[in-house]
């Protein structure tokens, strides 16, 4: 390589180490017209494309730099994890096959072809080579992380604890494991253990915001609101373009009934992610639940558009037709909502009172038939009381009602049956 090469391939180097990509790009794009198959410089550009996520160009680089020199190692390696990252994993999963039969102790390369094995749905390989990746390197904590991943997705919550330990024991202070361990602490319900790696994770990484976000959610759980909101406070210092502060916070005074704070929470967290399915469909319940219409709509059919499968903000926006007596518009949402969670007793309701209040009263009979036993609440007995003064048996509505103001209810199903009941 000539002198001028190395000069112009070292300063890209230093230009996309210091973050200044676009620059480092420019450098080389001139250089390569004047020196088109320069090897160094055609990966050195793949790479800034692939970390722009811009496949195409990226593959055509190594493409000129692999005709140039076919046996190119990192040039394979970097076009298969291209391929990985365009979702082509049978593909990407052959070049790392043949790039591990001369790289057997490439850790990065199994951990890759682990990725892609996973996805192809053989996880015993997956797991194979995770485990290969960790005997190579012990040291490097995310084939630990990984791995645990691995077994979660497996429903084999001990197993991946006992992953994660093993990887806190060869690096103690990892916040990846640490916090991941928290949070299946956490999702298991053993919250002062959660709260305890949390705190570990404050006090190795007291200026990142995850370990206050954890124990905010603790505190949340344990039903200490003024700690969570603490908590939450201090994780948005932390990083205050970081949209989960902002959003648990709204949550929690969206339980308080705090609508109007809530809404102001939920709000700045969308405008730090705007496409959070998740948060927008609880800023549509709690603009609803304050009396509006048009914003709870317009975010719902947003929420929607971005996230077809979410069913929450279909039974949100079906609820909101209901309200407004749109009754078939509201079937048509519910429908779709049952389809991606058939079990889902809140949306059977509410479709079985859409049914009896659009007059579908054979409709209403099927889907309350449709839910089991074991997955009825209140509200659904309460519904059938209505479904049977609606089909002329008062006698059965209101033993049955009867029945039901007996239980320990919520005071709006309490009241309702009452006043089906009469004097």
């Amino acid at each position: 390589m000539s002198e001028q090469k190395i000069v112009i391939c070292d300063e890209a180097k230093r230009l996309i180490k210091e973050g200044d990509a676009k620059t480092a790009k420019g450098l080389l794009k001139d250089h390569l017209r004047d020196v088109p198959n320069d090897t160094a410089a055609l990966y050195l550009l793949a790479s800034v494309y692939r970390t722009e996520k811009r496949y195409t160009r990226a593959r055509k680089c190594l493409e000129r730099l692999l005709q140039e020199t076919p046996a190119d190692q990192p040039a394979q390696y970097l076009m298969a994890c291209v391929d990985m990252e365009e979702g082509s994993y049978q593909v990407a999963a052959k070049g790392l096959e043949k790039f591990l039969q001369k790289n057997p102790q490439d850790a990065y390369a199994h951990n890759s072809i682990a990725f892609c094995y996973n996805r192809l749905g053989r996880a015993r390989d997956a797991e194979d080579h995770l485990k290969t990746a960790i005997g190579i390197n012990p040291s490097d904590p995310y084939n630990y992380y990984c791995l645990a991943l691995l077994f979660l997705d497996r429903g084999e919550p001990l197993v991946a604890e006992g992953h994660l330990k093993q990887g806190l024991k060869a690096v103690p202070r990892d916040p990846q494991l640490r916090e991941q361990l928290a949070r299946l602490h956490l999702s298991r319900g053993d919250i002062d253990s959660a709260i305890q790696d949390f705190e570990l994770l404050t006090k190795h990484y007291p200026n990142l915001d995850r370990g206050f976000l954890g124990l905010g959610r603790c505190f949340m759980e344990k039903g200490v609101t003024e700690q969570a909101l603490l908590h939450f406070a201090i994780a948005r210092e932390k990083d205050p373009k970081a949209w989960e502060g902002h959003a648990y916070a709204g949550l929690v005074h969206h339980e308080l009934g705090e609508l109007a704070q809530a809404v102001e929470f939920y709000t700045r967290s969308l405008e730090l992610y705007p496409d959070n399915p998740k948060v927008q469909a609880n800023l549509s319940e709690a603009t609803m639940r304050l009396g509006m219409v048009i914003k709870p709509f317009l975010t719902l059919n947003q929420t929607i558009t971005t996230a077809k499968d979410y069913h929450y903000a279909r039974y949100l926006l079906a609820k909101l037709y209901a309200k407004e007596e749109l009754f078939d518009r509201a079937e048509e949402e519910l429908l779709e909502a049952v389809k991606l969670d058939p079990r889902d007793v809140y949306t059977q309701n509410l479709l079985a009172d859409v049914y009896l209040k659009a007059n579908k009263v054979s409709d209403a009979r099927k889907v309350l038939d449709s839910i089991s036993k074991d997955n009825q609440d209140p509200y659904t007995q309460l519904l059938k009381g209505k479904l049977l003064f609606r089909e002329g048996k008062k006698e059965e509505a209101k033993k049955l009602l009867r029945e039901l103001i007996k239980e320990k209810l919520p005071d709006e199903v309490l009241q309702e049956a009452r006043r089906l009941i009469g004097p």
